[in-house]
């Protein structure tokens, strides 16, 4: 028989931490980061005539500091969700992985013809096949299709059509 004791379960589980999976970041749209910027820009201006004595502001800014607030939090923003563009070796990678995806994107798709099927005027075995291959699509495509966004926005972040999956459909 054994002379020790079984370590208790916490004590195991605590020794078997599994590793934590980063949360992956949610980019803004190019079109979005600009009107963050926009927003910024335009606050700068209001505190910069709030100082000058002949303002042509309508009325004064009650608080200043909460608009200084305002334009570090939108930029905090801006920096956290803004994405990096890749380069060398992780770009060829990602850029490898993204051709895989629309590889099995292109397979897995609905075609245009199948998203244009009517049930009342085409035939019904057509039909319940691309309703089936629809079903089996919004299921389980959810994953990659993330991923494949995620990467493309990295890619070249400042092209918004890249992350569009109808320029894959067949």
């Amino acid at each position: 028989m054994g002379g020790g004791k079984p370590p208790l379960i916490k004590e195991r589980f605590m020794a078997e931490k599994p590793q934590k999976k980063k949360p992956v970041t949610k980019f803004l749209s190019p079109q979005r980061i600009k009107e963050i910027k926009n927003d910024v820009a335009s606050l700068e201006r209001m505190l910069e005539e709030n100082n000058k004595p002949n303002s042509t502001i309508y009325g004064r800014i009650q608080d200043p500091n909460e608009v200084r607030k305002q334009i570090l939090k939108k930029k905090q923003n801006l920096e956290l969700h803004t994405p990096e563009k890749l380069t060398g070796p992780k770009a060829n990678k990602a850029y490898e992985w993204a051709k895989k995806a629309e590889k099995l994107i292109n397979e897995k798709m609905p075609t245009k013809k199948q998203i244009g099927l009517s049930y009342a005027k085409e035939d019904s075995a057509d039909f319940d096949i691309a309703v089936r291959k629809e079903m089996w699509w919004m299921q389980n495509s959810r994953h990659i299709i993330r991923k494949y966004r995620h990467i493309m926005r990295r890619l070249d972040p400042s092209n918004p059509t890249l992350t569009n999956l109808e320029r894959l459909r067949q």
